[in-house]
């Protein structure tokens, strides 16, 4: 496999200078603080209780579209997909082959690279999209190194240590870290599994095993792979990150605490410990890491989205390729800041993961680029080390002469696809919404791209980049996925006319589409019909009763009839099955207000801006409300 590396230096502003300061990140792939408090409360994860208690905690908004190959690159760069050129998990290779995303594709420069640049001595564990490496000033051990468990026979193929390392001879050192599923016996699996409760399991359920098996085995290989990274260069900034708090989910989430309806009680009793395991021993990894830093390191502990795991889990299996898997990912992830230049006990209200790479570039005192699209999170920041080090502006750190992107194939690339399809990354329905459409069972790379490149534009407020993203994506084969989401932006622009228009070419493309219903209601909505609205809606809610947003509209279809109490039962409902509904909230505080229950008008605004610190409604009307009561300065 011929390997192309990008250019390793040539910053159009050397960053030299750097104070020497100490950073470990650690990245818990879709950690939710939902799931994290109750154990925090139980005394269950005291390492990350430490953290927080003398440090920063954190909301973290994630990007679009919610894809871990997508969002860490997001945390890396400090840019959005449109710009760091991460759109999914496949892309298409020179030789016209589907092969997983790789760093080649990357269009921004991730900030242990400019770290380097700066003097910085760097270690990089198991990041997403770093195969092949690229050479830092340090060493890196990329997101590969541990898909030698998917069929891979490291030991007697030389040309399975390509692109692993940086530097290449490095993976010769790591062999002895490679842990293999073998290696995870049943006394590891019974700290997740309940296996006199499960018995003798059947065929679809050993598979499940075995999935765990590799999981476990994937997480021993990195954190062997950062400890020693850790013990031997014992300062600069230092990146792990560990796949299981998603992974584990994905697998058990719908038997976790209250199982789904219809799950099958032997296995609910089977797993349903399984969620907090991971978390546990999440913790227990911070605890083992941190053990080999001292106190003078800044500590970053993040996620790049959080998981649906209450009333709001989609009616879908969460790991095989009958669903889209990326639909179980919710839309906040954790942040936890702690160290000698961090503030004590402090809560951010509003951080995105787009502000991670711009904080720890502060936290280097090193100038923070305008071509970032986050911000530093000043306020997560001790006053008198950020005051000593005043903020200074740069245009770029990307590199002027920098190559076209080139996508590296492997021969080892199918056994990571077949990891992605039974994770339901890939197969079954796209994560944009719909069935795919070739013959192997999931969209074309090309299409999947340009749909969730459309899903990124959409995001940032660029509704023509968006359309013209989904429409070449329909051109290309995305089929459902993409009339899903042309459908829903005609919608949201209020052009019924095309609306219409692609609702009927969806109704034909595939007339059993589960949110055929919802997108009939709210077109029905905008179009001055309550009562065919108020029937798709109903249709909708009784296909999928966590259908928060159809619960949404249809409430706003009473409160306007009149009917105030129904009105109220559907907000209520909207926001328990999903409390991120900023929407929802804001609608019940009306209700509320204009039933003079002010108080709780009050908690109901609060609680739409708490779900989305941007929410406009929510935000005006809590302000209107203060203002009233002569609160000017709230």
């Amino acid at each position: 496999t011929e390997i192309r590396d990008l250019p390793d230096s040539g910053s159009p502003v050397p960053a030299a200078g750097a104070p020497e300061r100490d950073v470990l990140v650690i990245g818990l792939d879709g950690a939710d603080w939902d799931l994290i408090d109750p154990l925090l409360e139980r005394g269950a994860m005291p390492n990350l209780a430490r953290l927080i208690d003398d440090g920063v905690r954190a909301r973290l908004r994630t990007v679009m579209p919610i894809l871990s190959p997508v969002v860490w690159t997001s945390a890396a760069t400090g840019k959005r997909p449109d710009k760091h050129g991460i759109y999914d998990f496949l892309a298409r290779a020179e030789d016209g082959s589907t092969v997983p995303v790789t760093r080649t594709l990357w269009r921004a420069r991730p900030v242990w690279d400019v770290l380097g640049d700066a003097g910085v001595d760097v270690a990089v564990t198991a990041w997403w999209a770093t195969w092949p490496a690229s050479p830092v000033r340090g060493v890196m051990a990329t997101d590969r190194i541990a898909y030698q468990l998917f069929g891979e026979v490291v030991a007697d193929d030389p040309d399975a240590a390509i692109g692993k390392t940086w530097p290449p001879a490095l993976f010769d050192e790591l062999r002895t870290d490679l842990a293999s599923p073998a290696d995870v016996d049943d006394e590891a699996l019974s700290r997740y599994i309940d296996f006199k409760a499960l018995g003798e399991p059947s065929a679809e359920e050993r598979e499940r095993l075995e999935q765990l098996r590799t999981i476990l085995a994937s997480s021993r290989t990195y954190e062997s792979i950062a400890t020693r990274f850790l013990e031997r260069r014992r300062s600069g900034f230092h990146a792990v990150y560990h796949e299981a708090t998603d992974t584990v989910a994905h697998l058990f989430m719908p038997f976790h605490a209250r199982p789904v309806d219809g799950s099958d009680p032997v296995l609910a009793q089977a797993y349903g410990g399984a969620v907090e395991a991971a978390y546990r021993d999440a913790d227990g990894l911070i605890g083992r890491l941190l053990a080999r830093i001292d106190d003078g390191w800044n500590v970053v502990v993040l996620s790049d989205h959080g998981f649906k795991h209450g009333d709001n889990r989609p009616a879908t299996d969460s790991r095989t390729d009958r669903a889209a898997a990326a639909d179980w990912h919710d839309r906040f992830g954790i942040l936890v800041l702690h160290g000698p230049d961090i503030r004590r006990g402090t809560v951010v209200r509003d951080a995105s993961i787009l502000d991670v790479a711009p904080t720890l570039l502060a936290l280097y005192g090193l100038p923070i680029p305008d071509d970032l699209d986050g911000r530093v999170l000043d306020e997560a920041l001790d006053p008198e080390y950020a005051s000593a080090r005043p903020r200074v502006a740069v245009a770029t750190y990307e590199l002027p002469d920098r190559e076209d992107t080139v996508v590296v194939a492997s021969d080892r690339d199918a056994a990571v696809l077949e990891r992605l399809r039974s994770l339901g990354y890939i197969g079954g329905a796209g994560e944009s919404g719909g069935p795919g459409e070739d013959g192997d069972g999931f969209t074309q790379d090309g299409a999947r791209a340009l749909n969730h490149r459309g899903v990124a534009l959409l995001a940032r407020g660029d509704r023509e980049g968006a359309l013209a993203a989904f429409e070449e994506a329909l051109a290309t084969g995305g089929g459902v996925a993409s009339l899903v989401n042309i459908t829903r932006l005609k919608l949201a622009t209020l052009d019924l006319a095309g609306a219409r228009d692609s609702l009927e070419r969806l109704e034909r493309a595939a007339p059993d589409f589960a949110q055929l219903a919802a997108l009939r209601g709210w077109l029905a909505d905008l179009e001055g019909d309550p009562v065919g609205a108020r029937r798709e809606l109903m249709r909708a809610i009784e296909i999928d009763p966590a259908d928060s947003r159809s619960l949404t509209r249809l409430g706003h279809l009473e409160e306007v009839a009149g009917r105030i109490d129904e009105a109220e039962r559907l907000y209520r409902e909207a926001v328990r099955t999903d409390p991120e509904n900023a929407e929802a909230f804001n609608y019940l505080g009306n209700v509320l207000r204009a039933t003079g229950r002010m108080d709780a008008a009050e908690e109901a605004y609060r609680a739409a801006v708490e779900a989305d610190p941007r929410s406009p409604g929510g935000i005006n009307n809590l302000g209107l409300m203060l203002l009233r009561a002569g609160r000017v300065e709230e």
